[in-house]
This record gives structure tokens, sequence and C-alpha cells, in this order.
């Protein structure tokens, strides 16, 4: 009799510890669309990692994150923060399938807050839980704070399915990612520098020719500084000349034939029998 008695206390603290021992360290199994299974029971923790908040104030703090809650803060806590000062007790729901990715959410009530944390875990070559990003998501409304994490590991891993090469998850809505402006479908700076070059341009030709019409002028004269511009070819055959002339050592004359610069040649000053003086030679 005492022996079965010892048997069955024995048994019945076996069965204690091992339904505790589950509890707090299986996740359990996620069925996904395609008739798979992931198992949860192994997935990695993430200790003391340092992340940048994105929202709510922002910042730079450390977290504990074990979606299995196995080991953070006397194996109580799913998340804590900064060495405990917040934990995150209650796994709320079961992990979910969504699209590519797992998501398990947490809550916690601490400093007068109710907390609520959303970690999606994606599928990585690392079989260790990582933050890709170093960041996280969080909005504070009122006593709200809604907190969104996004990590990875080959534990997330659809079985049978190859895992992608290193690198962050897509990003999320709010994170920087390091897409382009092609990418996101915004200006590039060529785009930029030919607005900025052909609107002004366009302007002051549209207000110029209006100005004359309404001065009465017609064809040609119509055009913005119809002077200098038709002069514009001339002057830049002038500068081509004068380089040229200035790399060879000759004397350099203009288009228009005023004369020559640098050189012996005869001004027309000289041609028409005046000095430079101003008065007549006899």
């Amino acid at each position: 009799m005492r022996a079965a008695l010892f048997f069955a206390a024995a048994f019945a603290v076996a069965a204690l510890i091992s339904s505790g021992a589950n509890a707090a360290g299986s996740c359990g199994s996620l069925s996904l669309p395609n008739s798979s299974t992931i198992d949860l029971s192994n997935v990695p923790l993430l200790a003391e990692a340092t992340f940048k908040q994105n929202g709510g104030g922002g910042g730079t703090f450390k977290w504990g994150i074990d979606p299995c809650g196995k080991s953070l803060c006397g194996a109580t806590s799913y998340l804590e923060q900064d060495g405990c000062q917040v934990q995150f007790l209650t796994k709320t729901g079961s992990p979910t399938w969504n699209a590519d990715h797992i998501e398990m959410v947490y809550g916690s009530t601490s400093s007068g807050f109710t907390w609520s944390a959303t970690l999606k875990l994606y599928c990585g070559t690392n079989p260790t839980l990582t933050a890709p990003t170093g960041t996280y998501d969080a909005t504070i409304v009122g006593q709200d704070v809604t907190l969104v994490f996004y990590l990875q590991s080959s534990s997330f891993c659809v079985p049978g399915a190859v895992p992608p090469p290193p690198g962050p998850p897509p990003a999320p809505p709010g994170v920087p990612s390091n897409s382009t402006a092609e990418e996101a479908g915004g200006l590039t700076w060529g785009g930029v520098f030919l607005i900025c070059f052909w609107v002004p341009l366009g302007l002051y030709v549209i207000g110029f020719v209006a100005w004359n019409y309404k001065q009465g002028k017609t064809g040609r004269d119509l055009a913005p500084h119809p002077e200098f511009w038709g002069s514009l070819p001339g002057l830049f055959k002038d500068g081509l000349t004068f380089t040229w002339s200035k790399i060879r050592g000759t004397p350099w004359e203009s288009s228009e034939g005023a004369g020559s610069v640098g050189g012996t040649a005869t001004t027309s000053a000289a041609a028409t029998g005046s000095s430079t003086t101003g008065y007549t030679t006899v």
C-alpha cells in the first residue's frame, strides 16, 4: 500500500513538473495554409539587444525577447525592457501566419500604461533570433503603448523552403529603408535639375514675348533681348578664336572686324588717316 502511494505521488509530481515545463518552454506548433506545420517549441531567445525606437518619442532601449517565455525575468516574461523594468507577462491568442511571417502578440500593464507588443517573425538563415533592422515601431495614444518588432530566425522558415539570403525583412511602414527615389516613385536629382532649369526659362521667354507683343513688336522683335541673342553666335565664335590665338601666340581679330589684339595689325583709325589723338594728320 505504501509503495503504491509512493509511486502515485512520484507520478503526480513528475506530471506537474512536466506540465509546468511544457507551459513555460513550449510555444506549440503553427499550421500553415499549405498544410505544413512549423514547430515553435525551440524558438530562440534574444537577450538584451539594443533597439532604436521609431515613434513614441524615439530613443534607444535594450530589450530581451523570448517568444516562448522560457528564461526572461525568472522565466515569467516574454519581453522585457532595460533589465525587467517593463515586463510582458501575458500572451494574447495563438501564433498566426500572415502571408510571409508569423505574428505573436503579448500584453503588459506597467507604470500605469497598457502595453501591447507584436512580434513579426520572418524566415532567416541564422538559427539565432536576430533583429536585422535594429529598430521597432512605437505608438503611444493616451495610456496605451503599442509596439511592433521585426525579427528573423531559421525557426520561422516554412518546412522545405529555402531561407532567403541574409538581410532585413521587408521594411515596415515608417521604418527607413535603403530604397532609392526611383523605387519609391519620387523625383531623382536629374528630374529636379530639369524642372529648375526649364520652368524658369519657359517663364522668361513667355513673359518677354507677351511684354514685347504688348509694346507692338512683331516677328523677331518679339523674342526677349533679340540683340543679345542675335549676337550670341558671334560672341561664341570670338571666344573660340581668341582662345586659339592665345594658344598659337598670333594676333586675334574680332569677327566683326573691329581690330586686332596682341599684334601689330593696322587699326581702322590709321587706315583712314586719323591719329589716335583725334586730330587729322597732314
